[in-house]
């Protein structure tokens, strides 16, 4: 398939899209446009890829089709006359959704930087995915918090459809998806379902390269992937939710098989001596304090061996959002990655970001590193940062879709040890009414905000180089909100 044929081919897909606006959802009411209809022995809705353990030489690929049969694949290197076939490893029905399954290939031995194509065996088209540089640059894309639920949100006016046609502009290596995507709160029925198959086919087709080649994927658990226990309501906080279709769509961090998974949406993925990504559940369906050893040992094992680490989860441990009457800079939820991971994280030279979500703003720290005092109370433990080179950022926090939330005392607290603020930029719309733009530090092009609007939808594109990283914050329009480079 020639270059303009897969454009042809993406543009055909947006277009049945859009068609089938003002549905609740596309698949399950017989909708939904075939990847490939006209052609092949089944349809295939959407497909998608994601890391094994270094992305750069494996990966999952993802099929969701009609038939519980096609379990067949055969790859091979763009523009290379030799495929080789595999097998899904991972078979499933699409939980809530009749007739609809998800297969999963495991692909090894790849090339690293190397575009290859793919096809589920019985269809005459494929697609193609690109493997991960095995050294620097690499670029990353970091998105959450979409939730939006009307059926309009997956047609080209809505910032899903909108920012995948800003990311395909760029350069990036691998998208990180942390959390919030659909808002299903774990809810596993037609309906939620049917817009999980519209998500993924607005990623799948969108969220691509500037060749149309498409980027691997990393899905991170969110609040609102999980139900709680009393079957209503997402689980912020408490670690004992019960997940929801996430767990059966991706595989990296979900399948129990995953290599390099320690729980549900707590894994890490390692490219050579370039980069550690380790990912966790921020105290959603497992509790943070589950995690601590696990994370230790990893960085213990794989942080001084690489160029940069970065440590992802959906909730930051610096936490502007209150609920009610719930502030979350001070739940058990956010002391505890403050008080007990931070620091371990900041013993390593490697650490660069936090990457969360969660608290729909537009955010970056200063170098922080943390002194925990088990002598001291929480609440004095709170406010014992250090603005230090020697310390790394949080960035991050959303959102893509969802509007915005009240925003905490927290934003302005100072340091009780050397009287610095937390943050270093921000930029945020709050509630309750009369919305108001909350900015500090440095933001850039904020004259064209409306208020009420999305314009604040936004990713995060890091740039992993030899000698700096460069964290890069861009709207649904392709503007900058704010940028910072870190020499290293």
């Amino acid at each position: 398939m020639t270059l303009n044929t897969r454009r042809s081919f993406l543009k055909k897909m947006g277009s049945g899209l859009l068609a089938c606006a003002g549905a609740p959802y596309l698949v399950s009411k017989g909708k939904s446009p075939n990847w490939d209809g006209e052609y092949g022995k089944f349809k295939v809705y959407s497909t998608f890829s994601e890391p094994i353990s270094n992305p750069s030489e494996d990966l999952y690929i993802t099929w969701v089709t009609n038939s519980p049969d096609s379990k067949q694949l055969e790859y091979r290197k763009a523009a290379s006359n030799r495929w080789t076939s595999t097998t899904s490893v991972r078979s499933r029905p699409m939980p809530g959704l009749v007739n609809v399954y998800l297969h999963t290939a495991a692909i090894e031995g790849l090339e690293p930087d190397t575009v290859y194509e793919y096809t589920p065996v019985g269809m005459q088209q494929s697609d193609f995915v690109k493997t991960l540089p095995s050294t620097a640059p690499i670029r990353l894309c970091l998105a959450s918090d979409y939730e939006l639920r009307s059926p309009e949100a997956y047609t080209e006016s809505e910032s899903l459809w909108r920012m995948g046609d800003v990311v395909n502009r760029q350069e990036m290596d691998l998208l990180i998806w942390n959390g919030d995507m659909v808002n299903d709160d774990g809810r596993i029925d037609e309906e939620w379902s049917g817009r999980w198959m519209d998500f993924l086919r607005v990623l799948s087709s969108r969220w691509r390269r500037p060749d149309a080649v498409q980027i691997p994927w990393v899905a991170i658990l969110g609040n609102h992937e999980a139900r709680r226990p009393s079957g209503r309501g997402a689980p912020a906080s408490g670690g004992n939710g019960i997940s929801g279709q996430i767990s059966e769509i991706f595989t990296f961090g979900f399948w129990s098989e995953h290599p390099n998974r320690e729980g549900e949406s707590v894994a890490h993925l390692r490219i050579g001596d370039e980069l550690l990504l380790m990912i966790l559940n921020t105290d959603h369906t497992l509790p943070m304090a589950s995690q601590r050893d696990w994370f230790a040992r990893i960085l213990s094992e794989n942080a001084s061996k690489v160029r940069h680490a970065l440590i992802a989860g959906h909730a930051p441990p610096f936490n502007t959002l209150r609920f009610s009457s719930t502030d979350f800079h001070t739940t058990s939820q956010s002391r505890e990655m403050r008080n007990h991971f931070w620091p371990v994280a900041q013993q390593y030279d490697s650490v660069r970001a936090w990457l969360g979500g969660h608290i729909h703003t537009v955010m970056m720290s200063h170098k922080l590193r943390f002194d925990y005092d088990p002598k001291l109370s929480l609440e004095e433990n709170d406010r014992r940062w250090l603005a230090q080179e020697d310390g790394f950022r949080q960035i991050g926090c959303g959102p893509i879709g969802i509007t915005e939330w009240p925003i905490l005392e927290s934003l302005d607290m100072t340091s009780s040890l050397d009287g610095s603020p937390w943050v270093k930029s921000f930029l945020a719309r709050a509630e309750p009414p009369p919305l108001e733009l909350v900015i500090r530090g440095e933001v850039f092009n904020t004259d064209w905000i409306t208020i009420p609007g999305r314009e604040i939808s936004n990713v995060w594109n890091i740039t992993l180089a030899k000698d700096y990283i460069h964290y890069q914050s861009i709207n649904r329009n392709g503007d900058v909100f704010m940028q910072q480079r870190d020499n290293i």
